[in-house]
């Protein structure tokens, strides 16, 4: 998994990467989760997003955009995140 993190022009929180499925099955439903923390390592927020398409065949990419908001979490005050991912068989 490769990802990257930005904060737009109007303060939205960007986290924006791509998956492999490196598993020899199909995967499908599969979730990008975000825990965010503040520079004390305490969790500030959670958030997730699926990848496009939901569907992966062993050795498929793709891409996902988690994009936070203050009104979601309080995107000031993160230093860092943690990435997992989630799927359904």
């Amino acid at each position: 998994m490769s990802h990257n993190s930005f904060i737009d022009i109007a303060g939205y929180f960007h986290v924006v990467g791509e998956i492999e499925n490196v598993s020899p099955n199909p995967v499908e439903l599969v979730k990008v989760i975000g825990t965010f923390y503040d520079v004390n390592g305490k969790v500030v927020g959670t958030d997730f997003s699926f990848t496009d398409p939901a569907i992966l065949s062993a050795g498929d990419k793709a891409p996902f955009e988690l994009i936070l908001t203050s009104a979601t979490i309080p995107v000031k005050e993160i230093d860092n995140y943690r990435l997992s991912i989630d799927w359904q068989k």
